[in-house]
């Protein structure tokens, strides 16, 4: 769950605060502070590349970074944002 705004074309704008549903995840691999991809499966090692907490084939190093590895069988990534209405 991500908190976001109620929006206008996006779902981060506009002025009315909720929570929506955006994706459902299964972790597959959770990566920590300064932890490589080298334990990963061939299939899983460059996944995680682009992501905005790593540097290069390393998890950042500042404490508390993670990167998740999503269960791809068993997530989905949403098409819309989903107002839980909480």
């Amino acid at each position: 769950m991500w908190g976001v705004q109620d929006g206008k074309a996006s779902v981060w704008e506009g002025h009315e605060s909720k929570w929506c549903l955006l994706d459902a995840i299964r972790m597959e691999a959770i990566l920590e502070s300064n932890q490589t991809v080298e334990h990963l499966t061939r299939d899983q090692k460059n996944r995680p590349v682009n992501n905005e907490h790593m540097a290069g084939r390393r998890v950042e190093d500042r404490p508390v970074a993670r990167v998740f590895l999503a269960d791809e069988k068993h997530s989905r990534r949403s098409d819309r944002a989903v107002d839980l209405e909480v």
